[in-house]
């Protein structure tokens, strides 16, 4: 029998508090034939050691865990294993994974997953499988969940509906992903997995699309499908579900109790420079007054580091999260990806300064802002996380919505303070 370790590294502390098993992996197993014996380790809730015995290390690679991948990989080589990477990193940064890695998956890696197999049984395997073509619709097999440890995540019942998005965002990596197209899985297909899910834990299920609804008018005929399941869902969207009171409502009869929406920022020309085009400042208010209207939770994501950012943006944002009585918030700071127009032309600028990939993690300063000093802008984050998240403002949010899940969101973001607050003390800028 094969023996075939599936690892994924870990991204750091500022991901430990949102932790769900990776589905990726998930599905990668599921696609395995059975004579290979499969485990998986995931270095964000266990140790990561180092065993002789695998015939295949197969590792999952976020940018931010890159670095810790690169040292995985070494040793695992060192025991005779052959190791794969796959996932963000090795599609943006291939070149960089291969000086690690014996096979790199450029793209869907289920699309060639199978092929790599075959090849590696006939002891004729390839450095690159690359994925020419974006599967539409969404064919996702039978996912090995068994694989999963049993505790330590945060959520564990999570469900795929689509990949993509239909926006173009300067920043985001998902066009470079998963391709210029929003693709969806049969709705049938994704009922029998959510009826598959295992029983226990935590009472919500987290569809974990980059937007739910990309595709309104399936996202309509999806969550009239889910209504009568009688589940409860948190996902995230753009804040355009606000526009639509017909997909808005069918979302909360479908069992909807939270969203995170991503604002990015409350500068109409920071939203402009980037594409951001669904978003539009002047209506935030109302649109937010919508969805919590009907009981859902918005967990709203800002930026900071824009390029028409400065000092003043902290404060201003703080401001209106507060007015929008937003239930849970995320401030990160600017992160130019490696495979994002960003990247390019901060790079071709000359004004990314740190190249340690574990800082990508939206919580550290990696290059030159535009309005303010990199110090001013690693503080400011600090600040205004610290500040919406005092004993005081969470007690105030939960009072208002006492719901578990606002209760967890809220407390979960404690111990990012904490480290923010570190990061702060140990920053360094020339």
């Amino acid at each position: 029998m094969m023996k075939l370790l599936f690892i994924a590294p870990p991204i750091g502390k500022m991901a430990s508090k949102y932790l769900a098993p990776p589905l990726a992996i998930g599905i990668l197993a599921g696609l395995t034939p059975s004579h290979y014996e499969v485990q998986f380790i995931d270095g964000n809730i266990e140790t990561v050691d180092i065993l002789s015995g695998w015939d295949i290390v197969a590792i999952t690679v976020s940018t931010p865990a890159a670095q810790a991948a690169f040292e995985i990989a070494k040793h695992y080589q060192e025991t005779g294993a052959t190791v794969a990477m796959g996932g963000m990193h090795p599609t943006v940064m291939p070149e960089e994974c291969l000086e690690y890695a014996d096979v790199i998956f450029i793209g869907e890696s289920e699309e060639t997953w199978g092929e790599f197999l075959k090849d590696f049984e006939n002891g004729k395997h390839k450095s690159i499988y690359k994925s020419e073509r974006a599967m539409k619709p969404l064919r996702i097999p039978e996912i090995r969940r068994d694989i999963f440890s049993k505790s330590g995540y945060l959520v564990t019942k999570t469900v795929l509906m689509s990949r993509g998005c239909p926006n173009t965002c300067e920043f985001c990596l998902v066009k470079k992903i998963y391709g210029p197209t929003y693709r969806t899985r049969e709705i049938s297909k994704i009922i029998e997995d959510i009826k598959s899910l295992p029983k226990g834990g935590m009472p919500v299920i987290v569809f974990v699309d980059d937007n739910i609804v990309g595709d309104r008018e399936f996202a309509k005929e999806f969550f009239k499908e889910l209504i009568p399941l009688k589940i409860k869902w948190f996902s995230q969207c753009s804040i355009s579900i606000a526009n639509d009171d017909e997909l808005l409502d069918l979302a909360k009869r479908s069992g909807c109790i939270g969203l995170f929406i991503g604002f990015e920022s409350v500068d109409e020309n920071n939203l402009i420079s980037n594409r951001k085009n669904v978003n539009k400042t002047s209506l935030f208010i109302e649109q937010i007054k919508k969805i919590r209207k009907k009981k859902i939770i918005v967990h709203g994501a800002f930026i900071f580091g824009f390029e028409n950012d400065n000092i003043e943006v902290f404060e201003k944002t703080l401001r209106f999260a507060k007015e929008a009585k937003l239930d849970v918030a995320n401030f990160g700071i600017l992160v130019p990806y490696p495979g994002t127009p960003l990247y390019d032309q901060y790079k071709e600028e000359n004004r990314i300064f740190n190249y340690q990939w574990k800082n990508y993690d939206a919580a550290h300063v990696v290059f030159t802002p535009h309005k303010m000093k990199a110090m001013e802008l690693q503080q400011g984050q600090y600040i205004a996380m610290k500040d919406f998240y005092s004993w005081r403002n969470i007690l105030l949010r939960i009072l208002s919505n006492p719901s578990f899940l606002n209760i967890v969101l809220n407390l979960s973001q404690i111990n990012v303070v904490k480290e923010l607050k570190k990061i702060v003390q140990e920053s360094r800028f020339v």
